[in-house]
């Protein structure tokens, strides 16, 4: 994976933590859908930059698809934590469609 390819996955990844982190730390001052849909609006439009530097090289799809496992988990986590928030399947159906 390239450097720049890297540093796009590294900062979806620096970003969910450091929205979750937030969404956690100040529960009485951060309403959850509003900090669900930061995290989603970053997710989409970083994965859809991602997307963009991987498409010509095979090996560099796979690993993405490896992070993008990764990602994924923290978000069927959060469902399990928030099921009643945001609509998951719809957020999986999103970055299925980013990552075409």
């Amino acid at each position: 994976m390239n450097e720049t390819t890297w540093g796009k996955v590294h900062r979806l990844q620096c970003d969910l933590d450091y929205l979750l982190q937030e969404r956690d730390s100040k529960p009485e001052q951060v309403n959850a859908k509003h900090a669900w849909d930061m995290i989603l609006r970053y997710s989409i439009r970083e994965l859809q930059d991602i997307k963009e530097l991987v498409t010509q090289n095979t090996e560099q799809m796979d690993r993405l698809y490896n992070a993008m496992r990764n990602v994924l988990q923290v978000l069927d986590e959060a469902a399990q934590q928030e099921p009643q928030v945001i609509d998951f399947p719809g957020l999986t159906k999103q970055i299925r469609e980013a990552l075409k």
